[in-house]
């Protein structure tokens, strides 16, 4: 990873071999400080007490069983049942966190079908909508959510 694809608070994994052993291990944690030595970008975790390089870190691949940890639920936005309730709009069922303060849709690509990712701030002032082919990372969405200032932390 590169120190621009990350913000404080973002999910992240670290692999490493401890001193002495053969078997490696990963560990999983926010980023709580972004700092530089010299050259040389540095990620700290509160929680672990660690000081990785980032570009020794690893995204952690969005997965449906993250979502639903999350309270998102398999079906449509609230918006897009009022619109299917008159009659109108065809849409694709999905991933959706729709709480009232902003609403979050997610779409696995299949096939030969796209992935979709969908944010709306339901202050009609900010929609996100982007698409991709085949890995979205949590700290893709944690940025995402970011942007259209929804508040809602990611659980890992």
């Amino acid at each position: 990873m590169k120190a621009t694809d990350l913000m404080l608070g973002d999910w992240v994994q670290y692999t490493y071999t401890p001193y002495g052993q053969n078997e490696s291990r990963t560990i999983v944690f926010q980023v709580s400080e972004i700092e530089r030595f010299a050259r040389t970008y540095f990620a700290c975790s509160t929680k672990y007490g660690r000081v990785c390089e980032v570009e020794k870190l690893q995204p952690i691949p969005l997965t449906a069983e993250i979502l639903e940890k999350n309270g998102f639920q398999w079906g449509y936005t609230s918006d897009e049942e009022d619109i299917q309730a008159v009659g109108e709009g065809d849409f694709e069922k999905g991933w959706v966190w729709d709480e009232g303060a902003g609403s979050v849709k997610v779409i696995f690509p299949d096939g030969t079908d796209s992935g979709e990712v969908v944010i709306d701030d339901q202050r009609f002032d900010k929609i996100i909508q982007f698409l991709w082919k085949e890995i979205i990372n949590v700290h893709q969405l944690q940025n995402a959510l970011r942007l259209c200032g929804i508040e809602h932390e990611i659980i890992l």
